[in-house]
């Protein structure tokens, strides 16, 4: 009891002296991990336990703080004594109450961290002086004040030498520790002072990017076709406007100097055949003797004959929705898919593949004025 009379004043002196030096907010940690005795008897008896602490600290300057700790800790008894004249014990025990420094050497409640403490402890029955020291490194995990980090610590329990065992007990322990206080400048220790806090101005959040409905590049300010891709030109009435192909007719088919693509295996038009399609549109409409166009997918030898007819076939419905789309009534449109049965070329290159990959336009009703002309490339698609 007289070691807890002397104590006790000890730690509320320094806390008061601490709080008026401070002009910094209280501050809380807490640890708990694993803790276990080695050394002498204790570590012969005792085996792994858990410990645990709360402590509470005042700022003193930018680097310091003092505080006070309340902690326990947990070891239980696994060995009989060695001296046969000793009596086996119960678990081990120990509740503390001490006051120390706490030292952030970054000067800011996140990063390394060292503490050291003294004061008083009860031990089963037994009132005793200790002292420990903590090591640990923080990271902060949120935007607010929260900080987690590992720490090891060293717990010394000093015997007196009237004790029947008078050997000190050494424990080391590790764990986790959380700290949450006020966020401090990064100083160093020679206490430079931070600078002054400038106040906080939302930016402004940045305006939305001028309108692009077909996303070619053009904003649809400037762009003379803003719903259908185009390429840029110094001329304001054709500024996004896709470039003009020249349609003919030959034959009985529906010919230009382009081609149209498509993804590798795939139905889909590429977007950059999109303009083609447009123009072929447009020659429709302005023609009203072609009275309806069949859409014709073929492909080349590779693949079998059932994938060729399917895609083939998806290819010619695809291009057809796109001239729906385009502005061609869909009653003046079908689709249609031969596969591989009926190539341009009949060899097996890679050139005649090319050739024989193909979405053809054929005319199925149209008057007598519906002129001929010389036949060109076709159209074709680049890619299976």
């Amino acid at each position: 009891m007289r070691l807890r009379n002397i104590i006790a004043p000890v730690v509320f002196a320094t806390v008061t002296v601490a709080g008026s030096a401070s002009a910094d907010p209280l501050q809380w940690h807490a640890e708990a991990g694993t803790a276990r005795a080695f050394g002498g008897w204790q570590g012969y008896e005792y085996g792994s336990g858990g410990n645990g602490a709360f402590a509470l600290e005042l700022p003193f300057g930018r680097a310091l703080g003092v505080q006070v700790e309340a902690g326990g800790l947990w070891l239980p008894h696994v060995n009989p004594p060695q001296d046969a004249t000793v009596a086996a014990g119960p678990d081990g025990t120990a509740f503390a109450a001490m006051a120390g420094l706490r030292l952030h050497p970054f000067g800011a409640v996140a990063g390394a961290w060292v503490d050291a403490n003294a004061g008083y402890l009860r031990t089963g029955s037994d009132d005793r002086f200790g002292f420990d020291a903590h090591i640990g490194y923080d990271w902060r995990v949120d935007q607010g004040r929260l900080d987690v980090g590992p720490y090891v610590g060293y717990l010394q329990v000093v015997e007196p030498p009237s004790s029947l065992r008078p050997e000190d007990a050494h424990i080391v322990t590790i764990g986790l520790h959380v700290a949450m206080g006020q966020e401090r400048p990064h100083t160093s220790l020679l206490g430079a002072q931070p600078p002054a806090q400038i106040p906080h101005v939302a930016a402004a959040a940045p305006p939305p990017p001028p309108p692009d409905r077909d996303e070619d590049g053009i904003i649809d300010a400037e762009d003379a076709c803003p719903a259908i891709p185009g390429v840029r030109t110094d001329d304001p009435t054709t500024n996004g406007c896709p470039p003009h192909a020249e349609v003919r007719i030959v034959d009985n088919h529906l010919e230009f100097d382009d081609i149209i693509l498509f993804a590798t295996n795939s139905p889909e038009v590429d977007v950059a055949s999109w303009p083609v399609l447009v123009q072929l549109a447009k020659f429709i409409g302005n023609n009203p003797d072609i009275g309806k166009v069949n859409i014709a997918g073929h492909a080349d030898e590779r693949g079998s004959d059932e994938y060729n007819l399917a895609l083939s076939h998806a290819r010619a419905r695809s291009v057809r929705a796109l001239l729906v789309r385009f502005g061609v009534p869909p009653a003046r449109l079908s689709a249609e898919a031969f596969g591989e049965s009926k190539p341009r070329s009949p060899g097996h290159t890679e050139d005649d593949w090319r050739q024989n990959r193909r979405v053809e336009f054929v005319i199925l009703r149209a008057s007598q004025s519906a002129q001929t002309g010389t036949p060109t490339l076709g159209i074709e698609e680049k890619q299976r």
